[in-house]
């Protein structure tokens, strides 16, 4: 499903260092479509996560998996992210849109 498919395409950026192109559906259902620097999938409480950084604001965020419509490996660059940076996911981890 979409899902793993995001998934493959979310490993296949990480290994090579590029950024994604992702649409995703936000808390009130709307796609919204950005950019990401990926710099890590998290699998936390049974979902799985892409953490990166949102080119549209500049912030680092959690994009929920099942949330993702599309997402593709782009030939532009990732900048390169220190897994540190990250932290550890809220315990709620809440859907991109809530942060």
């Amino acid at each position: 499903g979409p899902p793993a498919r995001a998934r493959r395409a979310v490993e296949q950026a990480l290994e090579e260092g590029r950024v994604l192109s992702l649409r995703y559906r936000d808390r009130g259902g709307e796609v919204r479509a950005t950019s990401v620097d990926p710099v890590l999938l998290a699998h936390t409480q049974g979902t799985w996560f892409l953490v990166g950084l949102c080119r549209s604001d500049d912030a680092l965020r959690w994009f929920r998996l099942g949330d993702v419509e599309a997402a593709h490996v782009t030939s532009v660059a990732a900048r390169v992210i220190p897994v540190e940076a990250v932290g550890t996911p809220p315990p709620t981890a809440h859907p991109v849109a809530d942060l």
